[in-house]
């Protein structure tokens, strides 16, 4: 167990961790897919997707089986897919139903993948197709509320994903690699932010770790204007964090608390920060993002305003992976790692990443 357990205080032993396979990961957005197919490469495997002309999705292994052609770059009929080299036509369920030059088609199946829209997002099971497990998606029904305001984006990382997962899981660096937008903005992470208390809180077999502001004055900066107004002079309580509920999925949580609410108003309003991570090669990932309120909807200056500071905030999370991922590659100086307070959520969360990889791959324990 002690050999175990140094897996994951070396975080170049901990990202060399083999790929995990049965969980849900985001594929992309809903709105990327239409009837043009789109090749994208989740977890070390190439895949097309498109849709069907009922407008199911479609995901496939991008390759044809004759000479491996990416079917991506091809062209459908119907809601069959057809090879841009030799024709060979496939079905949404990959099989292959016709080859030009030949009144038979060979034996032969492209493996398909199961998919599940939620919100704005598509996800896509990369295990065993009869593992695919439902009730192992996260709940977001907040992505299609319509009383709630959403942005989300996507960005890419040339960095393995599990460095992202320590990142989201560490409260303690905003003041620094956000010295610049959420440091710089008259809100409530300023230099007492290391002080406030600190809760750790299980969700679905996962540690997730939420910061504790009781600062009135500090939680309103973080208030828009409309519910400042609403609010007045009541006590204010924020709850901020998130948990990995799988290896590429953070749900966070942006909460404040009003005391004695006024009439008809919420005794709290929710922000939900949701990130998804999914590896594409072994050092690079997807990166998408989500916010989602139930505050007062901005108006679209203010809305589009706020997705540029937000989209500017976790490119710096970006560029720290970058950084990160480039000197545990190339860097052949020796050194001993160190631990500080603040790991304590991702030291969690990665002892949770090894009993995944330990029941996807017994055979690490005895390697």
């Amino acid at each position: 167990m002690n050999e175990l357990n140094s897996v994951i205080r070396d975080t170049k032993t901990y990202i060399g961790l083999p790929l995990l396979h049965e969980h849900w990961y985001v594929a992309g957005l809903s709105e990327e897919f239409g009837r043009d197919p789109i090749g994208r490469t989740l977890l070390e495997q190439s895949i097309v997707v498109y849709r069907a002309e009922a407008g199911d999705l479609v995901a496939l292994q991008n390759r044809c089986l004759h000479r491996s052609y990416p079917l991506a770059e091809s062209k459908l009929n119907g809601d069959n897919i057809v090879c841009g080299y030799h024709g060979i036509e496939y079905s949404s369920r990959g099989e292959i139903v016709n080859v030009p030059c030949q009144a038979q088609c060979p034996k032969g199946k492209l493996r398909k993948y199961p998919t599940r829209e939620l919100g704005p997002f598509v996800f896509i099971w990369m295990g065993n197709p009869g593992n695919a497990d439902d009730s192992k998606l996260p709940e977001m029904p907040y992505l299609e509320n319509s009383d709630y305001h959403s942005i989300h984006d996507a960005k890419h990382i040339e960095g393995n994903y599990l460095l992202m997962q320590d990142n989201l899981n560490d409260l303690t660096h905003f003041i620094f690699i956000h010295a610049n937008t959420f440091g710089a903005a008259p809100n409530s992470i300023d230099h007492t932010f290391l002080e406030h208390p600190v809760e750790y809180e299980e969700r679905n077999g996962v540690t997730g770790c939420y910061r504790i502001i009781d600062d009135t004055d500090l939680v309103q900066l973080d208030l828009p204007p409309g519910q400042n107004a609403v609010v007045g002079s009541r006590k204010l309580r924020n709850w901020n964090g998130g948990v990995s509920q799988a290896p590429g999925v953070w749900l966070g949580e942006n909460f404040v608390y009003v005391e004695n609410p006024a009439p008809g108003h919420p005794e709290c309003y929710k922000t939900y920060i949701n990130h998804f991570v999914t590896p594409e090669m072994h050092d690079s990932c997807h990166y998408w993002y989500s916010i989602t309120s139930c505050a007062i909807k901005p108006d679209p200056e203010l809305a589009a305003g706020s997705s540029l500071f937000v989209g500017a905030a976790f490119q710096e999370d970006v560029v720290a992976v970058n950084h990160m991922q480039k000197v545990l590659k190339n860097d052949t100086t020796e050194y001993k790692e160190i631990n500080i307070n603040g790991d304590k959520s991702a030291v969690l969360f990665r002892r949770k990443i090894l009993e995944w990889a330990l029941e996807e791959y017994p055979e690490l324990a005895e390697s």
